[in-house]
């Protein structure tokens, strides 16, 4: 029997930094779970900047954003399809509490985030990459 092709699932995860650059938005969905950057799906069809542009239309009460000049890229295969994750960095250009957009989410300084469990685990290098200037403007690759 032919094996199947695997289905591709893809997803923005939006790096939102606060309007200081000192701290990130994370998520926890429950206790077994690393923390987490907000996720939002990208359907057959769409390109990320359309999913990201859904996705600021459905916070439009949030304040302006600048967006950043580094886009991670990762995939993770799965038993059934590869999981595309697209990391998009996000910086509040005034400050919003954290439950403005999730309830379970938090504020974590960046300078430690390395001591916090993540996914992705080099997520914490992207961001301090991106806020201090020693990764190169354009796409990064984080896969394992």
């Amino acid at each position: 029997m032919p094996s199947r092709a695997p289905r591709f699932r893809r997803a923005l995860l939006v790096v939102l930094l606060s309007h200081d650059g000192q701290s990130v938005l994370l998520r926890k969905p429950d206790e077994r779970r690393a923390w987490r950057p907000l996720q939002w799906p990208v359907p057959a069809g769409h390109t990320e900047v359309k999913a990201l542009r859904q996705w600021r239309r459905l916070h439009s009460t949030l304040p302006a954003m600048s967006r950043g000049s580094v886009t991670g890229r990762m995939s993770m295969p799965a038993e059934t399809e590869i999981h595309l994750y697209t990391i998009v960095i996000l910086r509040l250009m005034a400050p919003v509490q954290a439950t403005s957009l999730t309830r379970s989410g938090s504020w974590h300084p960046i300078a430690r985030l390395a001591e916090t469990r993540v996914f992705p685990a080099d997520l914490p290098l992207l961001i301090e990459g991106y806020v201090y200037g020693w990764l190169p403007d354009g796409p990064i690759t984080l896969d394992h």
